[in-house]
């Protein structure tokens, strides 16, 4: 019989977590099992103290530190950084800031790696007791937090295996949470010193590979996110928008007003209904609350139905019962390579997708080999994208302006592990 080899997957974040983080090492862990591999995902503690059902699991503490403050500091459940200073811990610090923001915000980037530090031991203390890990013939770490790339590393060396680094957002190389000028000599620095040590590197997009093998001086495979078939498809049975209902645009998720093109959006809306388009706005996650304040600055917040962070189940309902989904495409040039994992989770609906961003742009080149059809980079593009799915809507034609979901096949989850299979088998 022919053994399988044993792949120790470290990953800070791992299904059932509500996070889209977990998604790709959670579907690695599922279909690299299919491929033959023995699969050992080495993870935190849920937050909520309950653990995973998984055999292959192996838990450790979570050893965060904002998770310890806030076992003695009042707060609620936003981060910490913006509790205590008024800022957004996106970016870097601007004029506006006060003082106290710009000095917590340098002080924040000299906790090396990241937040996640003390996890590494954790990591290391667990794993190297653990008989199937001892047995692994090659480390996989993905993230972020780059504090899975050290732990990875360490496991390697002291495994005497080979390591792949999965790069699913960047480091010291991040542009919405980019570091300071007097951390980021030392990011960068331990940085390209983990690159070295890895036996092969991959990312979740061209232009992420692109960047990390001309900061690293290595070659980084690009290896994209993909999708699953419950990300569009409810437990239970749900009605889309009629023909006679207004048309029901549905996002779910974090909008990052720094690098999103919220203004075009809301234009292009504003554009629309005032050429009769009847609309409902339906959000939920992190990204309602940009959405109501640039709605009200149109004079349209009437529109919004925001239900904030709900699990992942109710997200999927949402998208179902919605006419298209609105996905924003990076908009500026230090985001190149970024690809909104929604995207994914977008494709598989089938249902009209309204882009909004650089047509151009990876993301934008996705959706097209798609079918998805074109994003709006300007805010006439907007309203006509919208006035066409409502005319389809009407006519009872929606699906004409769907996903093919031939063309979605090549981006699924199960194509991304196997792109993952063929990087593994030839460190063996």
């Amino acid at each position: 019989m022919k053994i399988r080899p044993t792949v120790a997957i470290v990953s800070y974040f791992f299904l059932p977590e509500p996070k889209a983080a977990a998604k790709r090492p959670s579907q690695l862990r599922r279909y690299l099992e299919e491929l033959g591999w023995q699969v050992r995902v080495i993870c935190p503690r849920m937050q909520s103290g309950t653990p995973r059902q998984d055999p292959a699991v192996l838990e450790v503490a979570r050893g965060k530190l904002g998770e310890w403050l806030r076992n003695i500091v009042p707060a609620d459940d936003r981060p910490l950084f913006e509790q205590w200073t008024g800022t957004s811990t996106e970016g870097l610090s601007q004029e506006s800031d006060p003082k106290h923001s710009k000095l917590l915000r340098a002080a924040r980037g000299f906790i090396l790696p990241d937040q996640q530090a003390p996890w590494i031991a954790a990591v290391l203390n667990a794993a190297l007791r653990d008989e199937q890990v001892r047995n692994a013939q090659v480390v996989l770490s993905t993230a972020p937090p780059f504090s899975c790339h050290v732990a990875g590393a360490l496991l390697a060396e002291r495994l005497k295996v080979p390591l792949v680094i999965d790069y699913r957002d960047p480091y010291s190389l991040n542009s919405i949470n980019p570091p300071g000028p007097l951390d980021r000599p030392i990011k960068e620095r331990l940085e390209r010193s983990i690159m070295q040590r890895a036996a092969a590197l991959t990312a979740v997009s061209k232009g992420y590979a692109r960047r990390q093998a001309e900061f690293g001086g290595r070659e980084v495979q690009a290896i994209p996110n993909g999708w699953e078939l419950e990300d569009g498809r409810p437990q239970q049975p749900v009605a889309p928008p009629s023909p006679k209902d207004p048309l029901v645009l549905a996002h779910t998720g974090t909008i990052y007003p720094i690098a999103h093109d919220l203004k075009t959006l809301l234009s292009g809306i504003r554009k629309a209904s005032d050429q009769g388009l009847q609309l409902r706005v339906r959000s939920c996650g992190t990204g309602g609350r940009f959405l109501q304040a640039g709605l009200a600055e149109v004079g349209l917040e009437e529109l919004l139905d925001d239900i904030g962070t709900v699990p992942r189940e109710q997200a999927v309902e949402m998208r179902a019962a919605a006419s298209a989904q609105l996905l924003f495409l990076p908009s500026r040039p230090e985001d190149e390579g970024t690809i909104p994992s929604k995207l994914f989770d977008y494709l598989i609906t089938g249902q009209p997708i309204v882009a909004v961003g650089d047509a151009d742009s990876e993301p934008g080149q996705i959706l097209r080999q798609a079918g998805a059809g074109s994003a709006a980079a300007d805010a006439a593009a907007v309203a006509e994208r919208l006035l066409a799915i409502a005319r389809a809507q009407q006519q009872g034609q929606l699906a004409s302006m769907g996903v093919p979901r031939e063309a979605a096949e090549r981006f699924s989850g199960q194509a991304m592990a196997a792109a993952f299979h063929e990087v593994l088998s030839e460190l063996l």
